[in-house]
Formats: C-alpha cells, sequence, structure tokens
C-alpha cells in the first residue's frame, strides 16, 4: 500500500505541471513484463524480462494486444533487458544482472528478415565486464547491470544501469558472434537508474529511460559518446508510467513501454521529441547568457566541467533570465543547469570564447 500511495502521489504532482505523455494503450497480459522496445517499417516489438519466453510480440498499437509472436530461435531468457538493429541484424540484450553475480550474459544476434518471415535465429556475442572482479554481490550495491544497448555511426553500444550511483558506463561491443571482455568507453552523468537506451542518427541524439527521484526521460543533443549541447530531462506523465523500461524514436516521436506495476497495467505512450528539444533555450549574447523557457524556471547554476559552483540563482519563478559573464568569464566553458516547475532539468555546455 505505502509503494501504491507513492506511485500516485507521484504522479500527481508531475501530471498537474509536466508536459503531458501521451497514452496510445494499455498493454495485454501477455506482455505485462516489457522491458524493450523496437520499431521497424512501422511495425512495433517487445518482450517480457527474467524469464519469459525467447520470443519477440508484435503489438497492434490500438489495441495493446499481441498481434504476431515470433520465437527466437537458439536463444533463452534469462533475463532480456534491451533490444535494438543495425539494419542489417537485431541484437537483443540478455544483460540484466540486478544483484551482479551472473557470469553468462549474452547478446543475441539475429538477422533482421526474421521479422518478415516469423522467426529469428539467433547467434550468440557472449560478453563480460573488464573491470568486474567480484560476483558476490547481495543486493542492489553495484555497477555492473545493464538495460541498454544502442546503434551509433555503424558500432553497438551497451549502457550500464548503476545501482549505487547516477552515473552510467558505455561499452562498445564487438558484433562478431563470439566471447568477449568489455572494457568501459566512457561513463556519463545520469538522472537516475537507466532502463535503456535509443540513438537517433535523425536527430544526432541519445535518448534514456529509467528512473530514479521519479521515472524519466533523458534527451541528449547531439551526443558525440561522451559530451552532449543540451541535456533535457523530463518526468514520466502517462497513466501508467510508473516503471519505465523500453524506449524507441521514430520520426519526431518518442515511444515507450512501461511494465505492470501493482493496479496498473503495462503501457504504450510517447511523447515528442519537441517537447524536450524546444523545452528550454540557452545562449550566449555578447557578454551576457541568455536562458529562456516555456515554463517558469526555479533554478539556475552555473558550473565549472567538473561539477564545481560559479553561481547560484534560486527562486526565480520566471521564464526568461539574462546572466552576465563578467565574474566567470576566465573559464573556457561553462555549464548552465535549469530546474524548472514542472519538474523538468537541464543541462547545456556554453562556450564563452567564441
Amino acid at each position: 500500500m505505502v509503494k501504491l500511495l507513492s506511485i500516485l502521489l507521484c504522479f500527481f504532482l508531475f501530471s498537474c505541471n509536466a508536459q503531458q505523455a501521451h497514452q496510445l494503450t494499455t498493454l495485454s497480459e501477455e506482455v505485462k513484463e516489457t522491458s524493450g522496445l523496437l520499431i521497424w517499417e512501422g511495425a512495433f516489438y517487445t518482450f517480457n524480462d527474467s524469464g519469459g519466453e525467447p520470443e519477440l510480440y508484435q503489438l497492434d498499437t490500438l489495441s495493446g494486444e499481441v498481434l504476431r509472436t515470433l520465437p527466437v530461435k537458439g536463444a533463452k531468457n534469462k533475463d532480456w533487458e534491451a533490444i535494438t538493429t543495425d539494419g542489417k541484424y537485431i541484437y537483443i540484450g540478455d544483460i540484466g544482472n540486478n544483484m551482479g553475480g551472473r557470469k553468462d550474459l549474452v547478446i543475441y544476434k539475429c538477422p533482421i528478415e526474421g521479422l518478415k518471415s516469423g522467426a529469428l535465429n539467433a547467434e550468440e556475442i557472449e560478453i563480460s565486464y573488464e573491470d568486474q572482479d567480484d560476483f558476490k554481490h547481495k543486493g542492489h550495491d553495484h555497477e555492473f547491470d545493464g538495460e541498454g544497448l544502442f546503434v551509433r555511426n555503424d558500432k553497438l553500444y551497451l549502457i550500464s544501469k548503476n545501482w549505487e550511483k547516477d552515473e552510467s558506463k558505455i561499452y562498445e561491443v564487438p558484433t562478431k558472434p563470439g566471447e568477449y571482455e568489455l572494457e568501459e568507453e566512457e561513463k556519463i552523468d545520469v538522472f537516475g537508474k537507466v532502463t535503456d537506451a535509443f540513438f537517433s542518427e535523425k536527430h544526432n541524439s541519445l535518448f534514456l529511460i529509467g528512473y530514479g527521484k521519479f521515472p524519466f526521460i533523458t534527451y541528449l543533443k547531439d551526443f558525440d559518446g561522451n559530451h552532449a549541447s543540451l541535456e533535457v530531462t523530463l518526468p514520466v506523465t502517462s497513466p501508467n508510467g510508473f516503471q519505465t523500461e523500453g524506449i524507441s524514436v521514430s520520426g519526431g516521436r518518442i515511444y515507450y513501454t512501461s511494465e505492470q506495476v501493482d493496479i496498473f497495467e503495462a503501457e504504450l505512450a510517447r511523447y515528442f521529441v519537441s517537447d524536450f528539444a524546444q523545452l528550454i533555450k540557452v545562449y550566449l549574447k555578447g557578454s551576457t547568457i541568455k536562458v529562456s523557457a516555456q515554463v517558469k524556471m526555479k533554478e539556475i547554476i552555473i558550473e565549472k566541467k567538473k561539477g564545481k559552483n560559479l553561481l547560484e540563482l534560486e527562486d526565480l519563478n520566471a521564464r526568461s533570465k539574462s546572466i552576465p559573464v563578467w565574474s566567470f568569464d576566465d573559464e573556457d566553458e561553462v555549464y548552465v543547469k535549469i530546474k524548472l516547475e514542472n519538474g523538468a532539468e537541464c543541462r547545456q555546455r556554453i562556450s564563452l570564447k567564441d
């Protein structure tokens, strides 16, 4: 009951103000443990995690019912958590590792033609983490869980779900079947525990979904593998969006799934990319940083690259603000961090030496 009340309170607080998500449909009981989302040629596919069948399910986006069940031959489902494609192959990540003790992590590589034939044939990419030497974890006290796969510049990446702090590691994954020890490529700050990721070539941006203080989606504009020119995080406000799991972007729409929680059914919902991209505008004009937002701002922090605060402005209650840079103009660049009244948080890098 306590968990249910906290879920309802979270939804009430943000649904009153935040830019609203749109629920497309609740999902069939058959996919109540939905944990990933793939969109290919207009069709939507998902799967169940934690011991579900090794199958993909094509969804009817109007009714939420399962249109087709596609077996993945040669695969097992111990804890499927992610799915992505490079246009030729589908990659399904059996990479869930909640307690940190798994030594059988695997990504299944399947020719995408299987979506048309009705069955997929899997080859195995077996993985482990080069920086993990302790497999005796007994709880959520580690950083070797994984729930997100994405393709960027024709390369496959895994992003970790960190149970200890708000940062995730990014690992490049070889796409040739075999056995590999993954080395950390980058480490990025995130809003909470990442449950999926999608890189959009059209928008040149990385999209993350997960949960922390509340369920969230983060938009990382112009993501280059480590940095983004703009980061925008919105609280998820769809009716059943309490345990957000899968994310995919098609055109100008962000689609996501949430699994069943208590009395709330699993769902398929969406935002527009513009909900994130147009929410805030930050730029340098002469010797002044200009900030404007679609909703009122609560707080602005100017910080160095390494996180040291240079200026804090609180209790703003305003949609625009001009900030002279004279007090920190010896910096090459700064980060402008903004908290909005609708629960959103934004962070943008500004060069002071252009």
